[in-house]
């Protein structure tokens, strides 16, 4: 399993995805280069999802894609939703994380 979701993170998605206009079918996860240290996670509706460069996770209806170019830095990462210190947000515990900037929204891996 390349990423998990907890109940939280299902029924976000889920939520989201059907309140979404126009309509969409599933929630997006990218790793953009950026921030300070690095690499930061960024949530989107997906409104198209290429099978030859996307990998979808489905889990109890909720269906979360990620593009092959970001698997895998989140490889084995553990996708929560819930409140932060910015208010409710996607938590991700992702094990291939080195370092964090002090607000935690970018980070660093280890070396391929």
């Amino acid at each position: 399993m390349p990423v998990s979701l907890s109940e939280s993170a299902i029924a976000h998605i889920m939520k989201t995805v059907a309140e979404s206009s126009p309509p969409v079918q599933a929630m997006r996860l990218e790793v953009l280069n950026g921030g300070c240290s690095g690499y930061q996670y960024k949530f989107t509706l997906a409104s198209t999802i290429d099978e030859a460069h996307d990998t979808l996770i489905e889990r109890a209806g909720a269906i979360l894609v990620i593009d092959n170019t970001s698997l895998p830095i989140v490889k084995g990462s553990k996708i929560n939703y819930g409140e932060t210190p910015a208010g409710p947000n996607f938590r991700i515990a992702n094990p291939n994380v080195t370092t964090s900037c002090n607000c935690g929204q970018s980070f660093s891996t280890k070396p391929e």
